[in-house]
């Protein structure tokens, strides 16, 4: 059980840094459009979307593992 407990946490790790990642350039990207003389809605939309993408490419990352850790907390 601790071996699929490593996996499960090093799983969620490496997809919360992966996801800390976007996140910045993501968010250093929109600060910039901001601060511009014109905000295009639609590249500020557009970066939006790809933070939602990553988010669920990181959940779908994380799910399987997480299910298979919960299994194995079930007394056989």
């Amino acid at each position: 059980m601790k071996e699929v407990t490593t996996i499960v946490k090093d799983e969620m790790l490496a997809g919360r840094a992966d996801s800390q990642k976007e996140r910045r350039v993501a968010m250093e990207e929109i600060i910039a459009r901001v601060k511009s003389d014109r905000l295009d809605e639609a590249k500020v939309a557009q970066l939006i979307e790809r933070h939602r993408a990553e988010h669920t490419r990181t959940m779908q990352r994380v799910l399987p593992k997480a299910s298979e850790w919960y299994v194995s907390l079930r007394p056989e």
